[in-house]
């Protein structure tokens, strides 16, 4: 891909590592950061990316470390770049990721975060403060509960871009709120880098391309990674 012009777009939840890879790989392309806002809505998500991508132009590669995101990249138009899309749910698999998407295990009953998600403005601590602010502290509380009653961990993504003690300081009230315990889970991200690297080709399974003039289409077998 030499002499090729290269973009990202990506998720602000994923700031810290995107960061740390590109200073470790000498990295120079231009990096955007998504509205934190657009994170937990999907169609919000849809309807942003369907609006931006067309604008772009002198861009061969746009890369999107994403994954499907509740349907919220299904779909967008390529415009004049080639889309480049990892086949998995959404980032949790990309920091979890040693050589392949297919070799990822997530613990069950686990509600995933990293420093850099906890530093978003949607993150759950800013949910639980909203959710105070708006019922008051008994409602707010009941509330919270009942969004996370089927979780039994919280399990801290360790990227090497934080300390897991002061991340879990910080979520300490929240999880014994809703009584969940605090774990920690190395992450590899081996594939977030070989997408940064664009060490990938067009019959990689762990990336969908989209050429130009297309839309993203996902294989729903793949895309359950």
């Amino acid at each position: 891909m030499e002499h090729k012009q290269v973009m990202m777009l990506a998720c602000s939840a994923l700031r810290r590592e995107i960061t740390l890879i590109m200073e470790e790989e000498n990295l120079h392309y231009p990096v955007f950061y998504l509205p934190d806002e657009l994170h937990l809505t999907p169609e919000k998500l849809n309807a942003y990316l369907c609006d931006f991508i067309p604008r772009l132009t002198g861009v061969d590669y746009l890369l999107l470390p994403m994954g499907r995101c509740g349907n919220g990249t299904a779909g967008i138009p390529s415009g004049e770049a080639t889309i480049v899309l990892p086949k998995c749910e959404d980032c949790i698999s990309l920091l979890l990721s040693r050589e392949n998407l297919a070799s990822v295990e997530r613990p069950k009953y686990s509600y995933f975060f990293t420093d850099s998600w906890l530093d978003t403005s949607t993150s759950f601590l800013r949910e639980f403060e909203h959710s105070l602010d708006k019922y008051g502290q008994s409602r707010g509380e009941r509330v919270i509960r009942a969004m996370y009653k089927n979780y039994k961990y919280f399990t801290y993504i360790d990227t090497g871009c934080g300390n897991f003690e002061t991340a879990a300081a910080r979520v300490q009230p929240f999880t014994k709120l809703i009584d969940v315990e605090i774990v920690t889970l190395a992450a590899h991200f081996g594939v977030l880098r070989k997408m940064l690297t664009l060490n990938f080709n067009e019959s990689d399974p762990d990336f969908l391309l989209v050429p130009p003039g297309q839309k993203a289409s996902f294989d729903p077998v793949l895309a359950a990674r």
